[in-house]
């Protein structure tokens, strides 16, 4: 919780055009003082002590005295920690090999080999409610969540046994224990 508490922070900071200014300064090695961050931003050394101070309270700066340095990693870290949120991570986590068909718990592309698209279709499964009809939109909207092309993920839902559905109206999510083996 405390990862995604300081990522929120690291995000409220970065939504100032000013700190954002100070940070691309410092982070690019174009300032390296409180007096060259105020050259290169334009604002006032009072206004970037203000500034830093902020940055440097969610950890994306270090202020020590006049002279100022970037952890741009820590976005990284932050970044980690909201992944680490997503419905596919632990999935994904046992995965490897289709975890690189994902870029931030969002499918990047459907894989080509006929065995991980079963994979994938299912850890699309996961992402609807079990023992529950569900119309086209709401299968839409959850689908939407981890692909941009919903129609496509549905159609791999059903063509691979995952959900049945009734028309184009209503869809059930297969249990695991009767959905079509995987492929070899």
């Amino acid at each position: 919780m405390r990862e995604i508490s300081t990522a929120a922070a690291m995000l409220a900071a970065l939504g100032r055009t000013e700190r954002l200014g100070i940070l691309a300064a410092v982070g690019s090695g174009r300032a390296g003082t409180v007096t060259e961050a105020a050259a290169e931003t334009g604002l006032p050394v009072r206004r970037v002590l203000k500034e830093a101070a902020r940055l440097a309270d969610c950890g994306l700066l270090r202020l020590d005295g006049q002279r100022l340095s970037a952890d741009l990693g820590a976005l990284a870290t932050a970044a980690d920690a909201l992944d680490a949120t997503l419905p596919t991570s632990r999935p994904l986590a046992d995965d490897p090999v289709l975890a690189r068909h994902f870029r931030h718990g969002r499918l990047i592309a459907v894989p080509e080999d006929l065995a991980l698209r079963h994979r994938l279709a299912d850890l699309a499964a996961t992402l609807l409610p079990a023992d529950t009809t569900l119309t086209e939109a709401e299968v839409n909207v959850a689908l939407h969540e981890l692909y941009d092309d919903h129609a496509a993920l549905r159609r791999l839902l059903a063509d691979f046994g995952r959900v049945t559905r009734d028309g184009s109206a209503r869809y059930r999510v297969v249990p695991p224990a009767d959905r079509p083996p995987l492929p070899v």
